[in-house]
């Protein structure tokens, strides 16, 4: 009989506790609202932290986007100088020889090469024999 009231004892232990055996339990309506309530202000921190990362994000493409067009520009140039050439008025240069009126090409020998490059096309005044080459044609 000792061993009915040990069980006895430890069933109604069981029923003094809070919440067990005293039917359907779940949460307040007052749990409900403050755990809403947090849940609420950690979305709203985690949206503002996308929001700023996605603003960030939008800055960081257009700078790379400019740099990349002014590389691209800053390259053109550069090709364009390169293949320009370091171009100048050379000064009057006495050929040795007289040149022919003609509209075809002729080469002849000229006394000095400063500031020419190698394919440049000259305009030759029909002056004398020994006329003066002056400038580069277009």
């Amino acid at each position: 009989m000792s061993h009915c009231k040990t069980a006895r004892n430890s069933v109604a232990a069981d029923v003094a506790r809070p919440g067990f055996g005293e039917g359907p339990t779940g949460f307040s309506l007052l749990e409900m609202m403050v755990s809403l309530v947090v849940l609420l202000i950690v979305m709203s921190i985690v949206m503002s932290g996308m929001a700023q990362l996605t603003a960030g994000q939008g800055t960081i493409v257009n700078r790379t986007e400019m740099h990349r067009s002014v590389r691209g520009a800053t390259e053109l140039l550069q090709q364009e100088v390169g293949q320009a050439g370091r171009i100048s008025l050379p000064a009057t240069v006495a050929l040795s020889a007289a040149a022919s009126a003609s509209s075809s090409a002729e080469s002849v020998a000229v006394s000095s090469t400063a500031g020419m490059y190698v394919g440049m096309y000259l305009d030759v005044l029909p002056d004398t024999a020994a006329s003066a080459i002056t400038r580069p044609s277009s």
